[in-house]
């Protein structure tokens, strides 16, 4: 994929440590950028280049969210995150929270979070729930079951005052 060293250096503090600090890509004038698929790059170059997203996949956008982390992206971060919002349901929820642990994004988690405690009549019996159980580590489910329960007993406590 073509893109102008300009654009990338003035949007991308990575970019710009890769191109001008002194990294051996600086001299380069093919960059393999590895460990990236392709469609996850042009969404991020897309970005770059525009401030917006294009309609992707949540496995893209998911991708794509990594690697706004990895490359320190926070506003492309957050446009990937408002969109997850949108797309967020029985089916992708647990992926989401999984993402959210894995790169501490406070954002994510909440959507997440949020999304398995409106609708957890569904999400208990679901399959999301079933792979965050072969996925997770012990504290992040106590983190689920906890925010499940705390919310349950503001609404309690909410209805009886």
């Amino acid at each position: 994929i073509k893109a102008h060293r300009i654009i990338l250096v003035s949007n991308s503090e990575y970019f710009g440590n890769m191109l001008q600090g002194g990294w051996k890509e600086q001299h380069m004038k093919l960059i393999p950028i590895k460990e990236t698929r392709f469609d996850t790059f042009r969404m991020i170059l897309y970005y770059l280049y525009s401030g917006k997203l294009m309609d992707t996949s949540l496995v893209t956008l998911c991708d794509v969210f990594r690697q706004g982390d990895m490359m320190m992206l926070d506003d492309l971060k957050d446009l990937v995150a408002r969109k997850m919002k949108m797309l967020i349901n029985d089916d992708t929820w647990d992926e989401i929270l999984l993402l959210a642990w894995k790169t501490k994004d406070f954002q994510l988690k909440n959507i997440g979070l949020e999304y398995a405690f409106d609708n957890w009549e569904r999400v208990k019996k679901g399959m999301g729930l079933t792979r965050l159980f072969e996925t997770s580590i012990v504290e992040q489910l106590e983190e689920l079951f906890f925010v499940i329960n705390k919310r349950k007993e503001m609404v309690k406590w909410q209805i009886l005052n």
